[in-house]
């Protein structure tokens, strides 16, 4: 069975009752979650699931209110033990710009 949780289904500007685009699908062993906005940890608290579950990423774009979730989510990992590997996909330049992220963002 397939689950999908809606962690952010607005726009580029959130509003009291939207957030920015986040989607987590669960599927057997896999926590998928497709694009991370900005404030998508927050989501993960108030919906009662734990980031840490996170198998896969998938990025659909690169603006802003897809991704600037991701550098919290990543620290959010390392301090709490992660212990897999989070598989990134998305479009071209997706590699390069995962590692600026991991540059700038993380130790």
């Amino acid at each position: 069975m397939v689950e999908i949780t809606f962690l952010g289904t607005g726009s580029s500007v959130p509003t009291a009752k939207t957030n920015h685009p986040a989607v987590l699908m669960k599927y057997k062993s896999e926590n998928i979650l497709f694009d991370c906005g900005e404030g998508t940890q927050r989501q993960f608290r108030k919906a009662h699931l734990n980031a840490c579950k996170l198998t896969r990423l998938f990025i659909s774009h690169w603006h802003g209110d897809h991704i600037l979730g991701i550098p919290g989510l990543l620290q959010t990992l390392m301090q709490n033990g992660y212990g897999k590997t989070l598989e990134v996909y998305g479009p071209r330049g997706t590699k390069k710009y995962m590692g600026l992220m991991l540059k700038l963002f993380t130790h």
